[in-house]
């Protein structure tokens, strides 16, 4: 974190990036968003961004409180005196959550550095060791399936695969990848999108209703509240003369044997309406997943269509260096319990069969570069786990 050092009479110490700051001359509470010198740029609650030099504004204090790795329009609410975001809902939407300028800045120097690639997406030591020893390279669009299939937030994806799009010589990635971010913000810019009657529901933990609201903004800032995983869905208000409920689904070209398709049903009579799209943020307000049924079946079917043969979807040989029999964690965070030990069930020479198999590969996609891990030997449970997110326990 950028640190900056002010020699004044004021009482300021060491301040921060994201310290609050209160005003006494002013009676206004704001939060640094910039070094600048011997100055900072400063977000007040009033939504105004203004300069302060700290050697000059002696009524300027910091408050002790610190609000790093908190969306803006969280931090707006949270100041005292705060006032509402006078902004639309995409425009609110694209400024605190499609907007990450601290990791762009990593980003922009790290995406061609392949130790950094390697030590943010590859998250197992072991694998990263064999990468090491190996010499393993991917190409840049071996990469940008890895980066849209990883950890990372939607807003992070967009930074890395962007820059990467930019600077590739690869011309068919650099269309998919525009494609693919016209694609998410269209989708975005829908979701808040309430003009024809919708209804904004705030999920805890996917099931629990916390709150149901007239737009995206209310429902965004309900569900920071709860500071845990949350799920807005966007439904259709239902009237009298409405039209019967429809549902959409795509079916990829691995089911159809042929092109994708898009298949839409009408919902008979009393039927459970599903959303027409749906938002889940991380505890911390940072966008991870979506679905949405309201862009154009054309654009469903080229970018979501899960064509193998595009970079989000298609499968990609990945660094495998365990044996059956081998002990082993996950290397992440996840449903399912990261200190627990499993055994490897998939051998080198099934894995080798398989990579080496053409017919095998066409039909595959990212989820089938997986290996078989169970926790219980002596039954049938088991998991497909990418190996990348796979480590070694060390033997006792």
């Amino acid at each position: 974190m950028n640190v900056s050092t002010f020699n004044n009479t004021n009482g300021l110490k060491k301040a921060k990036l994201y310290d609050e700051v209160f005003d006494s001359d002013a009676n206004i509470s704001g939060v640094i968003l910039e070094f600048i010198n011997n100055s900072a740029r400063v977000l007040w609650s009033n939504c105004v961004v203004g300069l302060v030099d700290f050697e000059k504004c002696q009524e300027v204090l910091l408050t002790g409180k610190n609000y790093s790795n908190v969306p803006t329009g969280i931090i707006i609410n949270k100041l005292e005196g705060a006032t509402e975001v006078l902004l639309s809902d995409y425009e609110f939407f694209k400024e605190n959550i499609l907007t990450n300028s601290e990791f762009y800045r990593e980003a922009l120097y790290g995406f061609r550095d392949k130790d950094w690639l390697i030590n943010r997406y590859i998250p197992s030591a072991t694998v990263q060791s064999f990468i090491q020893q190996q010499k393993w390279d991917f190409s840049d669009s071996e990469w940008a399936t890895i980066i849209y299939n990883s950890m990372d937030t939607i807003s992070q994806k967009h930074t890395i695969l962007e820059l990467l799009g930019l600077d590739t010589l690869d011309k068919k990635l650099f269309c998919e990848i525009k494609e693919r971010l016209a694609y998410d913000n269209m989708a975005f810019e829908l979701f808040c999108n309430d003009s024809d009657g919708y209804t904004y529901v705030v999920l805890i933990d996917g099931e629990a209703i916390a709150a149901v609201c007239d737009s995206f903004i209310i429902a965004y800032k309900t569900g920071c509240r709860y500071i845990e995983e949350f799920t807005i869905e966007k439904h259709a208000v239902q009237y009298e003369d409405s039209k019967p409920a429809t549902i959409r689904s795509i079916e990829s070209s691995l089911l159809t044997g042929g092109e994708p398709a898009v298949k839409e049903e009408t919902l008979p009579p009393n039927y459970y309406i599903p959303p027409v799209a749906g938002l889940t943020f991380d505890a911390k307000g940072c966008l991870i997943r979506y679905f949405s049924s309201e862009t154009s079946a054309e654009q469903a079917l080229n970018i979501e269509g899960m064509e193998p043969n595009r970079f989000e979807y298609r499968f990609i040989e990945v660094p495998n260096p365990f044996e059956e029999g081998n002990k082993v964690k996950l290397a992440i965070e996840s449903h399912y319990n990261k200190e627990q030990v499993y055994t490897v069930l998939t051998s080198q020479n099934q894995w080798n069969a398989f990579i080496n198999d053409p017919k095998k590969r066409k039909l595959s996609d990212w989820s089938d570069a997986s290996i078989i891990i169970t926790a219980k030997p002596d039954s049938f449970d088991h998991e497909h786990i990418n190996p990348i997110f796979l480590e070694l326990v060390d033997s006792e």
